[in-house]
């Protein structure tokens, strides 16, 4: 509201001085009324306050760029944030479920590995390496490569998300966790033959 009424004093405050050298600046010897001078005047005051309008836009435009970015900055944090917690509960699930028989271990405890591996990606994509860290030192306690058995497919598939990792090096332990995955058990067997990538 303030930016307007500044442009309205401004305005008029020009509108005066302009009137004032007009008559002070005027044409003729004698004291006639110059209707030219008054011309002149009113349309250098008007594009005067078309100027001014126009940097006044500019300036606005500018501000709302910089609130769209930073909205956007926020949403995407959000939405990276609200994907690692998503992850992070549903390799919580299977990891929960190991216990039960109604589905193929080898296949639950693959599932759990790769969502937690997305739960890693995710944060690190928004820079919070603390949750990747925990993630990370919580697959070490949990994963025992010499009993997992899975198939190429997913292991590739497991390197491939744990490749597009940000800020890895400044994750510790992240190297463990890579070599402990490597030297999982490859199997061609059909119980871990489906791949999901979340």
């Amino acid at each position: 509201m303030s930016k307007h009424i500044a442009i309205w004093i401004s305005s008029a405050s020009l509108l005066v001085s302009i009137t004032a050298l007009c008559i002070a600046a005027y044409r003729t010897p004698n004291l006639t009324f110059d209707y030219q001078g008054v011309l002149v005047g009113i349309l250098a005051a008007l594009v005067t306050i078309l100027i001014g309008w126009n940097i006044y836009t500019l300036i606005d435009i500018r501000a709302i760029r910089e609130k769209m970015k930073q909205d956007q900055t926020i949403a995407y944090i959000q939405s990276e944030n609200n994907l690692s917690q998503t992850y992070l509960a549903i390799s919580d699930y299977f990891y929960s479920t190991l216990a039960k028989e109604n589905q193929p271990e080898n296949e639950r405890i693959y599932k759990y590995i790769l969502y937690r591996v997305s739960t890693i990606l995710h944060a690190s994509k928004i820079k919070d390496i603390k949750t990747c860290e925990a993630v990370v030192k919580a697959l070490l306690q949990t994963i025992h490569p010499e009993n997992i058995q899975t198939t190429a497919k997913n292991k590739q598939c497991l390197f491939d998300l744990l490749a597009n990792v940000e800020n890895a090096r400044e994750i510790s332990q992240f190297a463990e966790l890579l070599q402990r995955l490597a030297s999982m058990k490859v199997s061609d067997n059909a119980e871990t033959g489906r791949s999901s990538r979340p």
